[in-house]
């Protein structure tokens, strides 16, 4: 199968080789481990994406490309935890992530960094094919029906690292941005409405 970029064109030998060294911690000829699972989501956990990260980052060093990093912080989890207990927490959790697999290409990771936190590496992802995969995320996520009266949503932030970056540099580029969208007076006030 030959990797595709999204607008359909084949990637060259040695950018498809680099492309799949990013992602090869999710799909190592499927020996995923149960430590690098999230047991809830199913998606690879906080040490999975550390280690994803690491690895793109010496395989980016060797062959520079661009990459980008989305973070995605979950609305309203803690008042459905304390309101409707975690199992419906846990809920919320599942119905976010299977929404965000939905929306991002299939050599795309996303993994449950946190609690409520959830990172998507996009490889070979300018700043332009990043904000296409942040704009079908938010379509989506405002398209999303309620859970039980909770909202389905997520605060956004994105970054990229250009071919002279680390990702843990746009990862925290995108972290800050996330936090910048939690706080927006407008998203406020509609959760709280």
């Amino acid at each position: 199968m030959t990797s595709m970029t999204r607008a359909g064109a084949p990637l060259g030998p040695e950018r498809r080789r680099a492309h799949l060294h990013i992602v090869d911690e999710r799909w190592n000829e499927g020996a995923h481990t149960e430590t690098s699972l999230d047991p809830l989501t199913g998606l690879p956990n906080r040490r999975s994406w550390d280690e994803t990260i690491t690895r793109g980052d010496a395989a980016r060093a060797r062959n520079p490309m661009k990459a980008s990093v989305v973070a995605l912080d979950v609305d309203c989890v803690t008042l459905a935890n304390e309101t409707r207990g975690h199992d419906f927490g846990d809920e919320l959790l599942r119905t976010v992530a299977s929404l965000v697999r939905r929306v991002i290409r299939d050599d795309d990771l996303v993994a449950r960094i946190g609690g409520d936190e959830f990172g998507v590496l996009l490889p070979d992802a300018d700043e332009t094919a990043c904000a296409r995969v942040v704009t079908r995320l938010r379509e989506a996520f405002a398209a999303a029906t309620s859970l039980d009266g909770f909202p389905v949503s997520v605060a956004v932030g994105a970054a990229t690292a250009a071919s002279t970056e680390t990702l843990t540099k746009a990862e925290r580029w995108a972290d800050a941005r996330m936090f910048v969208d939690k706080t927006e007076p407008s998203r406020l006030e509609l959760l709280t409405a």
